[in-house]
């Protein structure tokens, strides 16, 4: 009897573990499919959620649906040119803001807040991730591997124009500026970060809360072999540690009614930082939606911008 159990045991191990491997898969590489991305939030009813913990969630590809109607320049950066990027207000010498989207966005979605910096006289470049939009791939970390494009895309605009360089990032961008500075010493005049995850891991319990699961070990799992499974150790992308690199002004933006980031991260970023600006806004949630929040958000970044 007790070498049925731990057979049983075991089994369940091997079982558990295989759909790990294959949700930390869907987890960071979209799919071209026709079927709608899966609402994580809707899942209420117990054969949805049996069918994504078996299936997986569909993930499909983020490709830009809306485009810039001031005029602009698509360049393409990066060794093997694979990063697509939208130039907007290219003459400006006020300087430039880069701007970096969040999991499952792309240069589209920041399409809006770019023209506002724009025509306050910045010079915005958009950015589309690996696996986005125009850009190559279908494959996501999460803003771990992200770090090198905003690398790329930083010394770009450095070897091209004069002036300012302010980097701009959602969620997932925000990480992946955070640990460009960190890792590759970039050195941005000043960062704006909106819904800034604490690490990997806590982005990741964030998932199963939606569904109403318990996060261990579920969440760990999914770290663990979505880091394997790209090349990289899950549980050490933390973007509050690299906070302590960033020798810059910094405004960190949070929607208080986030249903993803907590507080709790929100605060360990803010401790991290050495020069930090903090812009709590009420009645909006983790992609700070401008028609929510408009005057503040506009009122508060501009005053940000303008302090030398």
């Amino acid at each position: 009897m007790r070498k049925k159990i731990i057979r049983l045991l075991l089994l369940l191990i091997v079982i558990i573990q295989l759909m790990a491997i294959f949700h930390a898969y869907r987890f960071t590489h979209f799919q071209t499919t026709q079927h709608g991305k899966t609402k994580l939030e809707n899942m209420n009813n117990p054969l949805s959620k049996l069918a994504v913990l078996l299936f997986g969630v569909n993930n499909p590809r983020p490709e830009n649906t809306t485009r810039p109607t001031m005029p602009f320049q698509t360049v393409f950066v990066g060794e093997e040119k694979e990063i697509e990027t939208w130039i907007l207000n290219q003459d400006s010498t006020r300087g430039t803001i880069i701007m970096f989207h969040g999991y499952g966005g792309n240069k589209s979605g920041m399409v809006e807040k770019g023209a506002f910096f724009a025509k306050n006289g910045y010079r915005v470049m958009l950015v589309d991730f690996m696996g986005s939009g125009g850009s190559k791939g279908n494959q996501t970390t999460i803003g771990y591997k992200e770090a090198q494009q905003v690398t790329s895309c930083f010394n770009y605009i450095q070897k091209q124009y004069d002036g300012e360089i302010i980097l701009f990032g959602n969620s997932m961008g925000a990480a992946a500026l955070l640990r460009a500075i960190a890792i590759d010493t970039i050195q941005p005049n000043k960062i704006i970060i909106e819904s800034t995850f604490a690490t990997l891991q806590t982005a990741t319990d964030a998932r199963f809360r939606k569904m109403n699961l318990p996060t261990f070990p579920l969440s760990q799992n999914l770290v663990f072999w979505g880091g394997i499974e790209n090349g990289f150790w899950g549980f050490s992308h933390q973007p509050f540690r690299y906070a302590k690199k960033v020798n810059c002004p910094a405004l960190v933006i949070y929607g208080l009614e986030d249903e993803r980031v907590t507080q709790q991260e929100t605060n360990q970023i803010l401790e991290n930082l050495k020069n930090e600006q903090y812009l709590p806004l009420k009645q909006t949630g983790h992609n700070i939606n401008l028609s929510e929040c408009k005057i503040t958000w506009e009122k508060e970044v501009l005053r940000f911008l303008s302090v030398n």
